[in-house]
């Protein structure tokens, strides 16, 4: 796969409750060729990795160069749907980075914080802000306490719903 980043975490699946395949990509210009591509969902499902495979991939890139620092991490991030559409703005899925970020062995105990600008390419940004409680030594989930994330986001319809 051209593109990744070639340090750990290799792409893997998380979820908080809604499951999403977790991507970190080597550069901005890897995340702006980065596509949602149907029919390779598609074919996935026909060879039978659809209940492995999350529908939805959140495409991301440490802005920082922090590398392996987890302390205080921007992101830039793309939000791919199986369906070839994307999302401005996925606090579940972030949320879910901020933990596998604080959960890295390595990681020192204390917050993880990371400010992640999310639909930028599709011109709708939203900035997500997300806290991870990194609790001691080791990895995994063990390693992570609370998890947060909230911001702000682009607006795009408002109404109103009158009676049913």
């Amino acid at each position: 796969f051209a593109g990744l980043a070639a340090a750990p975490p290799p792409p893997l699946a998380a979820s908080t409750g809604l499951p999403f395949l977790l991507v970190e990509l080597s550069s901005l210009a890897a995340l702006g060729r980065s596509r949602g591509v149907p029919s390779a969902f598609e074919a996935l499902a026909a060879g039978g990795a659809a209940t492995l495979l999350p529908p939805k991939v959140l495409a991301y890139v440490r802005l920082d160069g922090s590398g392996g620092e987890a302390a205080r991490l921007e992101l830039r991030a793309r939000m791919h749907r199986a369906d070839g559409s994307e999302d401005a703005g996925t606090g579940s899925a972030n949320c879910a980075l901020a933990g596998l970020l604080a959960s890295l062995d390595g990681t020192p105990p204390g917050l993880v914080r990371a400010r992640v600008m999310q639909g930028v390419e599709m011109g709708r940004p939203s900035e997500l802000l997300a806290e991870a409680e990194r609790k001691g030594a080791g990895a995994g989930a063990e390693a992570v306490g609370r998890v947060r994330v909230g911001g702000m986001c682009a607006a795009v319809s408002r109404g109103e719903l009158l009676g049913w």
